[in-house]
């Protein structure tokens, strides 16, 4: 069996009748960042997780693009492929909202390097070639495949932009 089957095997079986599965992102305006965002994943009624993606200029020099995400999937959700389809959630949000979706640019955790790394390994999502902000800071954006957003779509059917 194919290790994606393995994954979607996983996730189904812990749904119960009544809960579905959902994702819902609402773009927030705030003017200290360019572009905010923040994707919520549920089943039925519990929160499974939340990922909030901001974007701003460096305020001394407004040439450097800085990049701060937050995610969160919590603890009753954890390793169980949520963590998945809340990063593939996000990156689908920020392409509804036209942003360029970028990893945090202070590095990111052992456990999301391994959900990015499960989802390039996959074909869901793919690496962009590098682009450099007016301060020389090498960006690289992330964007789903064709397959990745098939797969969010087999998991959640839409989602909810409010």
């Amino acid at each position: 069996m194919k290790l994606i089957e393995l994954f979607e095997k996983k996730i189904f079986s812990l749904f119960e009748d009544s809960e579905v599965l959902t994702a819902e992102s609402e773009k927030l305006l705030d003017q200290r960042f360019t572009d905010k965002f923040i994707t919520t994943l549920k089943l039925g009624q519990k929160e499974v997780g939340s990922f909030i993606f901001t974007r701003y200029s460096h305020v001394e020099n407004n040439k450097r693009i800085v990049i701060n995400n937050y995610s969160s999937v919590n603890s009753n959700f954890r390793n169980l492929g949520y963590g998945k389809i809340l990063l593939l959630a996000a990156i689908a949000s920020a392409d509804h909202y036209h942003i360029i979706f970028e990893k945090d640019n202070s590095g990111i955790s052992p456990t999301q390097k391994s959900v990015y790394d499960s989802l390039l390994r996959s074909g869901y999502i793919t690496q962009q070639p590098a682009f450099y902000d007016m301060a020389g800071f090498e960006h690289r954006e992330w964007r789903l495949t064709t397959s990745g957003l098939d797969f969010l779509n087999h998991q959640i059917g839409s989602i909810n932009f409010l």
